[in-house]
């Protein structure tokens, strides 16, 4: 079912998940948790990242898929973050679920005792993390997530989403003159941060 209606259609696909107990029968009363801890293992969740296939027939051609994975190894946005993290996170090759996964098939699985679990920012934070000094332009980033000015804002807001107020160590500050530099080791310390343009403008020459 991957293959015919997964790979087109995911959010149709996932209706077909049991997620619902049967009533009428005392002896089926388990079933879905017994099918739900079965595709625990298998490969039947949607990954947001891509994966890249060549095929040499007469001229090279690469064709690009999304990954299907176990439900143990994908993880999930909260539903107000999904959106503007999905594309920075797939791009780290951190498998985000996507189309994000519907709400009671993620309570069948914490029922079945399988619970898929949810990126935090503390899990953002742990992988952006560095002890060095950058001072380089976005387009030279380190990481892929990191090449992009919005995704670097909506990143740094996820970071703080919990209240968390050490920056210490995060890679998401972007200077005046659009160069990347980490919270706490910039040599330039400490960092302004600009709140508008005409201050983004007088800074931007002395980053």
């Amino acid at each position: 079912m991957v293959e015919d209606i997964g790979k087109y259609q995911p959010q149709k696909f996932y209706e077909f998940f049991p997620t619902i107990k049967v009533t009428t029968s005392k002896a089926l009363e388990e079933l879905h948790i017994f099918v739900i801890r079965l595709l625990s293992q298998r490969n039947i969740i949607q990954s947001a990242v891509e994966n890249s296939e060549t095929k040499l027939e007469n001229d090279e051609q690469v064709i690009h898929s999304k990954k299907w994975v176990t439900p143990t190894r994908i993880k999930i946005l909260p539903k107000s973050w999904h959106r503007k993290l999905v594309a920075p996170l797939s791009a780290d090759e951190i498998d985000i679920s996507e189309p994000r996964i519907p709400d009671k098939i993620l309570s069948a699985f914490v029922e079945a005792g399988c619970k898929i679990a949810e990126f935090k920012p503390v899990d953002l934070r742990n992988h952006l993390k560095m002890n060095q000094s950058l001072g380089l332009s976005l387009k030279n980033a380190p990481k892929a997530s990191l090449k992009n000015r919005q995704w670097v804002i909506d990143m740094l807001g996820y970071c703080v989403e919990d209240n968390c107020q050490d920056l210490g160590g995060l890679p998401l500050a972007i200077l005046a003159n659009n160069s990347l530099e980490v919270f706490g080791y910039s040599s330039i310390n400490p960092i302004f941060i600009p709140t508008s343009e005409i201050q983004r403008e007088i800074f931007a020459d002395y980053p």
